[in-house]
């Protein structure tokens, strides 16, 4: 029998395991505190998803934190990043679509630019949002991880090696 977490989760080492977990309580962390406009000083990248998945709880008050999942392309991306030693606190992950269908609230790109991060869009959707909420402000582009998970995965993942340049 499976854990909540996941089948392919599982079978992952122990190690692995504790590690995307602490991973995934910072991220959590982060977005929380981010979605009230407390931005943590030492973000150096922020990352752009497009929307909750298909899957997501729809609990009240659930908080939605981007690629949150140790399933399907969540697992892949927070395994990528735990393999590669990238750390967590650096980052910050937002979706340009809520899941209640609204989009996110272009204030948090404009109060982030003191912090001066890297920006990364993940795919088209996150691309075209990010290029009306801010205009004219530079990002990088890689594909989302459910595409680059699926037609990709033999290559190295862009979004891995954009974070590595940053931090």
């Amino acid at each position: 029998m499976t854990s909540t977490f996941g089948a392919a989760f599982d079978k992952l080492p122990r190690e692995t395991q504790a590690k995307i977990s602490q991973q995934l309580r910072t991220r959590l962390f982060h977005y929380t505190e981010a979605m009230r406009r407390g931005y943590y000083g030492g973000t150096k990248v922020v990352i752009i998803g497009d929307t909750p998945g298909p899957g997501r709880p729809t609990t009240p008050g659930y908080h939605h934190t981007p690629f949150y999942s140790t399933k399907n392309s969540s697992l892949w991306v927070n395994k990528l990043l735990v393999e590669s030693d990238i750390d967590e606190d650096a980052l910050l992950w937002f979706n340009a679509e809520l899941a209640d269908g609204s989009a996110l609230n272009p204030v948090h790109i404009q109060d982030l630019m003191r912090l001066e991060p890297t920006f990364i869009v993940l795919g088209g959707k996150a691309e075209k949002w990010f290029k009306a909420a801010a205009p004219g402000v530079k990002y990088v582009k890689v594909y989302h991880p459910q595409f680059a998970k699926r037609f990709k995965s033999k290559e190295p993942y862009a979004l891995i090696d954009e974070i590595k340049k940053v931090i």
